[in-house]
């Protein structure tokens, strides 16, 4: 009887009444009196932990669980941190707390109710982030003397996360051979392998990582870049560069692997005067420098092997260059020479801008070494000659029957020369045909 009264009303004469409704606010409220029949109920706020640690940078959420509210009365808190230098609430909602990481020590979230008199308060403990690896790159390079080289580091912290400028000490460990900067450049300074040290504290300066870098130096005419097929390289001349009996920089050697027969395009875009010229890997120079304009474009068809060539500079002062490489170009878009190896089949073409085509043998032809070569063209019958590169000695050559019937080349080298040659095939003024090259099979 005495709940229902109370819903209905104040105006009781009762002293039993007076009592139960000194609080009343009129119905079940938040004005501090009854709440759902209790009278100035107890409110409590409670978290999901009292205290946490956090790593910096690092975020954790405060869960709180409101008791003791009416219905009616917010149950939105406000959260604040005594010290936001070491942690802050980042975002808040009605009843949690999004804490960041700012830097290592000790700080306390409280959160507030609305009457600002109901609290809960959660000590937050940040933890310094210690670095737990570090990562020196290019773990391997190689340089010539007086060539340099901008290694790049990497630290991370305990939770893998990278410590964005985390103090590196870069050192040598063989600075007769290379030195380094503050900042992680390498100058190379003599031939050998340098050792190059990058090193970050951990929790003191006794207590560190490091990681090492290995820097091979080399006589620069000595070094063969390796480049892979269907990739491109920028390459710079400078005073580190190969040298060419004159003592300018001029030269860049690379070499190319190739796992099967392989047909490939080397295009060179130069903002220099430059050129292609073949390398014989192992015994020296071979081949001619091509015809120099500001694109050259060499072609070549190679058997399972390693083959080598250079990039040289016409000019003396420093340049730079673009080197690409692609698989299987269509034979038909340039009439440049084309290098080719003994043991290889392939297909070339003739077209009526195109009525020859110059196929150079690689490497040169020892003393007593033969060539078998045989061409065959099923729109017309072709014509191959052998014939030495620089002074165009012919020194064999043959011609097909008829359509689809091969041209065939034997020769064997009877001279103490090593000459460098070259298989030249014809084509009609109107013709444009593919045609079938098999050398040394």
């Amino acid at each position: 009887m005495l709940a229902s009264l109370t819903r209905r009303g104040c105006a009781v004469g009762s002293l039993l009444t007076a009592i139960a409704l000194a609080g009343c606010g009129g119905s079940s409220d938040g004005g501090g009196g009854a709440c759902n029949g209790i009278v100035n109920p107890t409110k409590v706020i409670t978290t999901d932990s009292a205290a946490i640690s956090v790593d910096v940078g690092s975020a954790r959420t405060i869960v709180a669980t409101l008791s003791g509210f009416c219905p009616n009365e917010s149950t939105t808190l406000t959260w604040a941190s005594t010290a936001a230098g070491i942690a802050t609430v980042v975002t808040a909602s009605a009843g949690s707390a999004t804490v960041t990481a700012v830097a290592a020590g000790t700080t306390t979230i409280t959160g507030t109710a609305y009457d600002n008199i109901t609290r809960v308060t959660v000590t937050v403990t940040v933890r310094p982030r210690i670095a737990n690896s570090i990562d020196a790159r290019p773990n391997v390079d190689t340089l010539f003397p007086t060539g340099t080289r901008a290694l790049t580091v990497t630290v991370k912290d305990q939770n893998n996360a990278i410590i964005v400028g985390a103090p590196v000490v870069w050192r040598s460990i063989t600075s007769n051979l290379a030195t380094v900067s503050a900042t992680g450049t390498v100058t190379a300074v003599a031939v050998g392998t340098a050792k190059i040290v990058a090193t970050t504290p951990r929790t003191s300066p006794t207590d560190s990582l490091s990681d090492t870098t290995s820097i091979l130096i080399v006589d620069p005419c000595t070094l063969l870049r390796p480049i892979t097929l269907g990739t491109s390289y920028t390459g710079t001349f400078d005073n580190s560069s190969c040298k060419n009996f004159l003592n300018f920089p001029q030269l860049d050697q690379f070499s190319i692997t190739s796992t099967t027969q392989a047909y490939y395009s080397l295009t060179l875009t130069p903002t220099l005067i430059g050129s292609l010229v073949p390398l014989n890997i192992g015994s020296g120079f071979y081949g001619l420098i091509a015809p120099k304009d500001s694109t050259t474009v060499g072609l070549a068809v190679i058997r399972a092997g390693t083959f080598g060539f250079l990039v040289a500079n016409g000019a003396i002062s420093p340049a730079t260059y673009r080197l690409t490489t692609a698989l299987n170009p269509d034979p038909r878009q340039n009439c440049v020479p084309t290098d080719v190896t003994k043991g290889v089949s392939f297909q070339t073409a003739v077209t009526p801008t195109c009525q020859q085509r110059d196929l150079r043998l690689l490497p040169t032809l020892a003393p007593n070494a033969a060539v078998r070569v045989t061409a065959t063209a099923q729109g017309f019958p072709t014509a191959i000659e052998l014939r030495v590169f620089g002074s165009n000695t012919l020194l064999a050559s043959g011609a097909a029957a008829g359509n689809g019937l091969p041209a065939t080349i034997n020769y064997t080298n009877n001279t103490a020369n090593f000459p460098f040659v070259y298989i030249r095939v014809f084509g009609g003024p109107v013709q444009n045909d593919a045609v079938a090259i098999v050398i040394d099979p």
